[in-house]
């Protein structure tokens, strides 16, 4: 039951923001507008299934990672869905965020290793620490996502 909860508990503080983080990349990739009634939605989605595919993984001993790949493919699918846009431009672009998302996790995961003198399975151990060095990353995508959506820098030299 512990580890149920701790995944409820990851669930809220950690997927459902990851989630609107990633979404939020994506949309601003797509130079779509930033609806935030379908991006709430696409994450709560996206973290729901993530949560539920989690949970089978424990059960099953499924190839861990798994989740990855479902959330590139419903990421991409949801908004596809929601902003009526190319599915095959979705999942491209789903595939970039989700190695945005790895890259800034090492990088955040490295950095907080650092910082707390710990490896990456003591700092699990610790919940606090854990959801603050996940923070790190979803910051970073939403700075990102703004970044793009302000600074306009994939449409230079487009008419």
């Amino acid at each position: 039951m512990s580890q149920l909860s701790d995944l409820l508990v990851f669930l809220i503080t950690i997927g459902i923001p990851e989630c609107i983080s990633m979404a939020m990349v994506l949309v601003a990739a797509l130079r779509l507008e930033f609806r935030w009634k379908k991006i709430l939605q696409i994450s709560i989605i996206l973290s729901l299934i993530i949560f539920i595919v989690r949970l089978t993984v424990v059960k099953a001993i499924i190839t861990p990672g798994i989740h990855s790949a479902i959330a590139v493919l419903t990421l991409a699918l949801l908004v596809a869905y929601f902003y009526q846009t190319s599915k095959l431009l979705s999942l491209t672009t789903s595939i970039i965020v989700m190695f945005l998302l790895g890259t800034l996790e090492t990088f955040t995961f490295k950095l907080s290793e650092t910082i707390f003198q710990h490896d990456l399975h003591d700092l699990v151990q610790n919940k606090l620490i854990w959801i603050f060095t996940n923070w790190l990353h979803i910051i970073l995508l939403a700075v990102i996502a703004f970044l793009i959506t302000r600074t306009n820098w994939y449409r230079r030299g487009r008419t």
